[in-house]
């Protein structure tokens, strides 16, 4: 007898995914962190359109160049704390993304 699920990859909930514009890329200019601004939410996220928040390129999966709407899910993040100087851009918060499409 064959357990259900054995294998298969969680599906997305597309409820789950936020909607935002890639701003900065590291390396790109004098940059230092990959940002993406949130535009879009649906209504059970917690972090509001206009929200900024730095992730992992690696981690999010996908290649992505400064202008590019991305549909991507938040697994993990906190505030930044760090200081932050006028000659950057710098995110509100830092976090873990994936990408919403395959």
């Amino acid at each position: 007898m064959l357990i259900g699920g054995a294998g298969c990859e969680k599906e997305i909930d597309k409820s789950d995914c936020y909607t935002g514009e890639v701003i900065t890329l590291f390396g790109v200019g004098h940059e230092r962190y990959n940002i993406v601004t949130i535009t879009k939410v649906s209504n059970k996220h917690s972090l509001p359109v206009g929200t900024t928040i730095a992730f992992d390129i690696e981690k999010y999966g996908k290649k992505v160049k400064i202008g590019d709407i991305i549909d991507f899910e938040i697994l993990m993040y906190e505030k930044w704390v760090s200081p932050a100087t006028a000659d950057h851009l710098w995110p509100k918060y830092v976090g873990i993304i994936k990408s919403c499409k395959d």
